[in-house]
């Protein structure tokens, strides 16, 4: 099994920590998302996919309840990774307003 701090067949020299850091740092939540989903199709646990997805980064990238909510949406059969609106309208200031405060 591959892992990014110890060397292997495949590459010459292992992840810098530096560069993991970075790499955990800068992960899109959609990518972390697609992550629960492959966890969920090959059958792992909510606890095994956090423990799965928290191993190769240096910092937390998901909990346990992030992932529950994800592997319980994707078991009703919805596998959109994406977004969803959570019915909050947008902020409209009126800038005439502010002015005269």
């Amino acid at each position: 099994m591959f892992h990014p701090l110890k060397p292997n067949s495949d590459f010459s020299t292992p992840i810098s920590l530096r560069t993991l850091r970075r790499l955990s740092e800068t992960m899109e939540i959609s990518e972390i998302r697609v992550l629960m989903k492959y966890e969920f199709l090959r059958g792992a646990t909510i606890r095994q996919a956090v423990a799965n997805i928290n191993s190769v980064f240096i910092i937390q990238v998901t909990t346990n309840a992030t992932v529950a909510r994800w592997f319980e949406k994707i078991c009703s059969g919805d596998f959109d990774l994406s977004n969803e609106s959570h019915g909050r309208s947008k902020t409209q200031v009126d800038s005439d307003v502010l002015k005269t405060t």
